[in-house]
């Protein structure tokens, strides 16, 4: 979609879109792009805002691929605070 910020200018935006599968809940949020970076922090605030999910299922797109396999690879490298934020919410 694209977003006017001004009189004549105008950025180009997507909307993430999380639903529940048990429950039928949605969560919407409008990102700048759909970078892994990106899709991370709005799983973050996700997370924040909901108790958080058991299980996510998506499709294959290059930003959950790449946001899976950077949460793995921070995990491995023991970055001890991104592990006890999964384990407290229940993430992983």
């Amino acid at each position: 979609m694209n977003l006017k910020y001004e009189r004549k200018k105008s950025t180009k935006a997507w909307s993430a879109l999380f639903t529940c599968a048990m429950g039928r809940a949605i969560h919407s949020e409008i990102v700048e792009n759909l970078s892994a970076q990106v899709f991370l922090q709005d799983l973050r605030r996700l997370v924040f805002h909901d108790e958080g999910p058991d299980t996510f299922i998506s499709d294959n797109g290059k930003c959950f691929v790449r946001a899976k396999r950077e949460l793995k690879k921070l995990l491995i490298e023991g970055r001890k605070e991104i592990n006890d934020f999964a384990v407290l919410q229940k993430v992983l």
